[in-house]
């Protein structure tokens, strides 16, 4: 859009991916970490983007998916981000409704 990248990308890490720290704006709101985000991820409408900048990091060994909303590199492999969730992809339970 507007010359930018469409959609929101996500990348696949094995069940082993080291865990990072991030630091969620809105933690009480969010699923509890760490999550498997690797050192350069791809972001949603791409490094520079000031929209919602979400990474989808899908781990394949352990069938989970991260999300993190408004995330910037933290520095030390870290993140800071507006919101997190994770989704058991294994099973089709409902996320809660909070």
């Amino acid at each position: 859009m507007d010359g930018g990248p469409i959609g929101i990308p996500f990348i696949t890490v094995p069940g082993d991916q080291p865990r990072v720290r991030r630091d969620l704006h809105y933690d009480d709101e969010s699923d509890p970490g760490p999550y498997p985000v690797p050192a350069n991820p791809p972001i949603e409408g791409g490094p520079d983007s000031d929209g919602d900048r979400h990474i989808l990091v899908l781990d394949t060994g352990q069938c989970v998916l991260y999300e993190l909303y408004f995330a910037f590199p933290s520095g030390g492999g870290g993140w800071h981000a507006g919101s997190g969730a994770v989704f058991d992809l294994s099973s089709h339970a409902l996320r809660p409704n909070t």
